[in-house]
């Protein structure tokens, strides 16, 4: 089972490309998309305490956990589609406009990034979905990479 929790709704822009990933997942595995709604507290500081609450009540014990952050490793398509091998439970977070809270990147088994440049998560999303996508079919062998 692959989860994605995201904060917030893509871009209507970008529902196409989303759609179209997310079909080419379910064939190779289980998957849901957790959509979060963005909370409109005063602070940044409480908006990032607000949505961490959301994303860890959604997470269960004993799923494993990558986080999307700025600061976290960077890994190559293989090495991605050899974690999606190895673990039959996953929860991929994307947080809000803010970033995620630290009781979320603790609760994380690994923080993932895709480059040290900043993308908006609706752009993220679409990101993972392409390399989740991208990493099944590295482990079954078909030509969509090269």
């Amino acid at each position: 089972m692959i989860r994605i929790i995201a904060v917030g709704k893509n871009n209507p822009a970008l529902k196409e490309y989303e759609t179209d990933f997310i079909q080419r997942i379910k064939r190779f595995s289980r998957f849901e998309l957790v959509e979060l709604k963005e909370d409109k507290s005063r602070t940044s500081a409480q908006i990032i305490e607000k949505e961490a609450i959301k994303i860890l009540d959604r997470i269960k014990d004993g799923q494993k956990v990558y986080a999307l952050d700025v600061l976290g490793g960077s890994m190559d398509s293989f090495k991605f589609s050899d974690e999606l091998k190895m673990h039959d439970d996953i929860v991929f977070v994307i947080g809000g406009a803010y970033g995620l809270g630290d009781k979320v990147k603790k609760r994380a088994d690994k923080l993932i990034s895709f480059s040290p440049m900043t993308f908006n998560h609706q752009l993220a999303r679409i990101m993972l979905l392409e390399q989740v996508y991208r990493g099944f079919s590295i482990i079954k062998g078909r030509n969509y990479h090269k």
